[in-house]
């Protein structure tokens, strides 16, 4: 599934949004469990742009000021 930079922010604002906009907890291992594969479908909508580092090292090295 090829899915648009759009619909990942539209997902990812609407994440248990009802919960956050009511201050209400939320589960913090569902939230992680949601957040890693969100990231994964993330990099990869964003590979084809070339704008995202590869590894940790080569994202200190883009990041240094």
């Amino acid at each position: 599934m090829n899915t648009s930079l759009t619909e990942l922010i539209q997902e990812a604002i609407g994440y248990e949004a009802l919960a956050f906009e009511a201050d209400d907890e939320i589960d913090g291992g569902d939230l992680t469990e949601w957040f890693a594969d969100w990231r994964q479908r993330a990099k990869a909508a964003l590979s084809p742009l070339s704008a995202v580092a590869r590894t940790p090292a080569e994202s200190r090295r883009l990041h240094k000021p």
